[in-house]
């Protein structure tokens, strides 16, 4: 869990928040300081064969992450699991403030796959839907 919560710092990427008004969050998992929820409606084939999901990560406390303008409450993130391949990638995250606010995004350099970790979120994702 803390290996994926470092990756989720470092590749947070936000969806529109309008997809997240309109959302069905589940929750996945909690931590001390984060909780893990994923939107069940969101999670489709995309045009290149990859699972698409997103998920949104709640911090008890707002911190600010890179990319961010403000301190960061929520993270709307939109992800892709290769099933085949047991692998996943951020591809944008969106940032708002406690009180709902835009509060930046970050877009990875390099949305590059990482291997799905046992136990992690992901890895609940994973069990999920492949």
């Amino acid at each position: 869990m803390k290996l994926l919560r470092r990756l989720l710092i470092c590749f947070v990427a936000l969806a529109a928040s309008s997809q997240s008004d309109a959302a069905q969050w589940v929750h996945l998992a909690s931590e001390r300081d984060l909780s893990y929820e994923v939107d069940m409606d969101s999670v489709k084939s995309g045009p290149d064969g990859y699972l698409e999901y997103v998920g949104k990560t709640l911090w008890k406390v707002p911190a600010m992450l890179s990319g961010a303008t403000k301190p960061v409450a929520v993270s709307i993130t939109r992800y892709q699991i290769d099933c085949d391949h047991k692998a996943w990638r951020a591809i944008d995250t969106n940032y708002m403030t406690a009180e709902g606010e835009p509060a930046g995004k970050a877009q990875p350099k390099d949305a590059a796959w990482t291997p799905i970790g046992p136990g992690t979120v992901v890895d609940l994702m994973f069990r999920k839907v492949c």
